[in-house]
């Protein structure tokens, strides 16, 4: 596997990954600050539908009302302030509601307790219920408040769908920006490499023309400066060459002119009948070419030396 492909799998997984863990952890926060707030928000109306009922009942009652007057008017009382999500109980016996729910049994009530909050499903539906017993002249009511947040679940998932689809896109859109600037990044690589296959081609000349200002600038300056050795290396072998050729066609030369000499004497020696004179002409002509073979023999192997 080539090394961009390899930098750009890593790449792209370790964005998948920033995605995946920062998208769970905004989402959870959301999702956690959402609920708490229609939470805090539930119990802030449960506080105030309490205070508010707690005051006008006890401004209305009278301690010598019959109790069908008092109950009417609790329930008058507490539905100036009641809306759809609010329950009032006394004794077991439900007094106003708006909803099917009994509340008591799912978050039961007692003297003294602090407002008490319940979040679960019940029937298919995310309840959030909020109560809290309220004293009214010695009499106790549950007071609860009852809402159906199943809205609000499904606002989150519609959230998390949304950044699903904005993950995937911005996941789409971070990957062709990884691969055009790997692309980009290895480009001089390549340019690189090519330059080495055409050097190892025996083209001496091609050159790695990249002028980056980074490692791989760097790396392509002594890349070519390794050219140029081997290019002047090249030539200096070259030139030696053309010498070692021009001396080696000399030096033939050289040698077959007192070779051809020698054999032309030597031959005469051996097929002709020359008088005492011309023998000694001949040997003498062969002893001097012979000698100035020996002479060029030895500067042969002075120059063969250096």
């Amino acid at each position: 596997m080539r090394l961009s492909k390899k930098v750009s799998l890593i790449s792209i997984a370790v964005l998948l990954l920033v995605v995946v863990v920062i998208g769970a952890v905004l989402l959870s926060y959301a999702k956690s600050q959402i609920i708490r707030h229609t939470i805090e928000q539930a119990k802030a109306e449960h506080r105030n539908l309490n205070t508010s009922f707690a005051e006008m009942t006890a401004y209305y009652l009278a301690d010598g009302d019959s109790p069908a007057v008092q109950r009417t008017l609790v329930i008058y009382c507490f539905s100036r302030f009641a809306t759809d999500t609010s329950v009032l109980i006394q004794d077991g016996e439900t007094l106003y509601t708006r909803t099917t729910l009994d509340p008591a049994q799912i978050l039961p009530l007692g003297i003294g307790d602090e407002q008490k909050v319940y979040r679960g499903e019940v029937e298919g539906r995310n309840i959030l219920l909020v109560g809290r017993m309220v004293s009214v002249n010695d009499f106790y009511y549950s007071v609860y408040r009852v809402e159906d947040i199943t809205y609000i679940y499904n606002n989150i998932q519609q959230m998390i769908v949304r950044f699903i689809l904005i993950g995937i896109a911005g996941l789409f859109i971070g990957t062709l920006l990884i691969l055009l600037l790997m692309h980009r990044l290895t480009k001089p690589l390549l340019m690189l490499k090519e330059a080495s296959a055409q050097i190892a081609r025996g083209d001496y000349i091609i050159r790695a023309d990249i002028h980056t200002r980074d490692e791989v600038g760097e790396l392509a300056q002594d890349f070519n400066a390794m050219a140029d050795a081997v290019q002047s290396h090249i030539d200096k072998l070259t030139d030696m060459n053309e010498r070692q050729s021009l001396f080696i066609s000399g030096l033939t030369h050289e040698y077959k002119t007192p070779m051809t000499s020698i054999l032309l004497h030597s031959e005469t020696l051996l097929t002709a009948d020359l008088d005492k004179k011309s023998t000694e002409n001949s040997l003498a002509h062969i002893h001097d070419q012979c000698r100035f073979l020996e002479q060029l023999t030895h500067k042969m192997l002075s120059l063969l030396v250096l």
